[in-house]
């Protein structure tokens, strides 16, 4: 998908801007789908005519309808970053919204919750969500939870892609019946099984008790590195765990909690805590997964995921022309 800024022509409209170019979004590229309220990122230049915070830019449809908008960043009479959700995309066609600006006095109708509402999925009580096809072990649905019946170095993954919008996205769930000393946890921003993140915990009986750590596998190897680790809690079943990702221009930051029902947490406040990566390699997109290492019965419950969106490859890419008209 690409998007491409042009000057258009005359359009009635209910925004009240002095000026206007049409904003082409190109989903014709190999392997497009349909999309339903999706973000698209656009980035913008300065030009005559816009205020140099860019407070005045608005988006709508060719028919005036308003497409909700978030600035992500901007630089004063430089560039801004903007994401427009566009109602419906149509896979291998390109489609057309306003972009209105050049009101002096315009204050920011930048919104991030009507751009990325609030999202959360449960992922807990439903097979289909999950890719049984290429998952290791045995997983199943049992009493309503995401239920692992063993197997070595056992793993599963959502069918579904997942972008991490900007901000910070929780990812949160529950684990009963967890064998004693079974290492288990979750993958989340798994890409292509080659490189992740992992946060794997012990159950109630390992040695030493209720230790934690993250794994990061290396871009093209078989080898998982061990990145951060840290001493937790004792652990009883069942046991809550709360993964916060906040996705930063340069960095990717994780913070954990624990509890043991569900509304009392604990944070992992020690040397280890939060895990920064900064590396080039570093995950905003793939898919969600569940683990039990050691093969040992584990159970998922409550899983949910809040903050994120579907993700579709490839993501837009933006090119704007310089030429405007007034309205």
């Amino acid at each position: 998908m690409g998007i491409s800024i042009r000057a258009c022509p005359p359009i009635q409209t209910n925004i009240r801007e002095g000026f206007k170019r049409l904003v082409t979004i190109d989903h014709t590229a190999a392997g497009a789908s349909n999309l339903t309220d999706y973000q698209v990122k656009i980035a913008l230049a300065y030009a005559h005519g816009l205020q140099e915070d860019f407070d005045d830019v608005r988006f709508a449809e060719e028919g005036g309808t308003k497409v909700s908008h978030w600035r992500e960043t901007y630089t004063a009479k430089a560039s801004a970053t903007f994401w427009a959700k566009v109602a419906s995309i149509s896979a291998n066609s390109k489609r057309y919204i306003l972009l209105r600006f050049g009101h002096p006095t315009a204050s920011s109708a930048s919104d991030k919750n009507a751009t990325f509402p609030s999202f959360e999925e449960d992922f807990s009580g439903d097979l289909s969500k999950w890719d049984t096809a290429n998952a290791i072990g045995t997983w199943s649905i049992v009493s309503g939870e995401l239920h692992c019946g063993g197997g070595t170095g056992a793993k599963i993954w959502t069918i579904d892609d997942y972008y991490l919008s900007p901000g910070t996205t929780t990812i949160t769930y529950k684990t009963t019946d967890a064998g004693s000393g079974n290492a288990f946890g979750i993958l989340f921003m798994l890409k292509n099984d080659d490189y992740y993140y992992w946060y794997r915990v012990s159950a109630d009986g390992a040695t030493p008790a209720g230790w934690y750590c993250f794994y990061r596998r290396a871009a093209g190897t078989t080898t998982e590195l061990l990145i951060n680790k840290g001493t937790g809690q004792t652990r009883t079943s069942p046991w809550y765990f709360k993964v916060q990702v906040t996705v930063n221009a340069d960095s990717v930051v994780i913070d954990v909690w624990e509890s043991s029902d569900g509304v009392n947490w604990s944070y992992h406040d020690d040397t280890n805590m939060p895990y920064k990566d900064t590396s080039a390699e570093r995950l905003t997109q793939g898919k969600i997964g569940a683990v039990s290492s050691d093969g040992v019965a584990v159970d998922y419950d409550d899983y949910y995921i809040d903050g994120t969106r579907k993700y579709a490859s490839p993501e837009p890419t933006t090119s704007v022309e310089v030429s405007t008209r007034i309205r």
